[in-house]
């Protein structure tokens, strides 16, 4: 079975889990083609690479005063360099080339919780995930970086990606993916 736009719905507001490395650019690219074509479609790029206990990305409730009048939410393509993510800024500008509304969003926290949170208040229709999240390390583990942890959190459907999810023949279009697993939310 194909991920396709039909596989999504109406599309809405897509949340797909990426990193800066492109470890999950096959979640990516299965979330632009469900998004290809529909207007009324947005996709964030939710890059996990950035959490850190050191440092803080973007505003969260924690922040100084002043902090989230410098970055909102989501973040456009200039945002995103600015930051110190050329790789995801990319990845946007490229879905904003195709038409799709897209922006980013830099995780604050580690965990499936954080991303279920945020994927929640943007009033989210599906999070795309990588399958690789179901065969964690120890360190996913104990950050809560496991689909396990994933739909226990989940306040929207889940659809997990497989890593055969690649462009076909370079076009930029998306090949099969093995049949897809979805989890409603409670």
């Amino acid at each position: 079975m194909s991920l396709s736009p039909e596989s999504a719905g109406n599309a809405g507001i897509l949340v797909a889990l990426v990193d800066e490395d492109g470890a999950f650019d096959h979640v990516w690219a299965a979330a632009m083609a469900a998004a290809q074509g529909r207007p009324d479609s947005r996709l964030i790029a939710y890059d996990t690479t950035s959490a850190s206990a050191l440092t803080e990305p973007v505003a969260s409730p924690v922040s100084a005063e002043g902090v989230a009048d410098q970055h909102g939410a989501l973040l456009s393509p200039e945002e995103l360099d600015g930051l110190g993510r050329p790789a995801i800024a990319r990845r946007v500008e490229d879905a904003r080339r195709q038409g799709i509304d897209a922006w980013g969003r830099l995780a604050s926290d580690h965990g499936m919780e954080a991303l279920m949170d945020f994927a929640g208040s943007q009033g989210a229709d599906l999070v795309l995930l990588p399958e690789e999240l179901g065969d964690p390390s120890v360190v996913d583990r104990v950050r809560g970086d496991t689909l396990e942890d994933a739909t226990e959190v989940a306040q929207v459907p889940i659809q997990v990606v497989g890593r055969a999810h690649t462009t076909a023949g370079g076009s930029g279009r998306p090949a099969d993916v093995p049949g897809p697993t979805e989890s409603k939310a409670d």
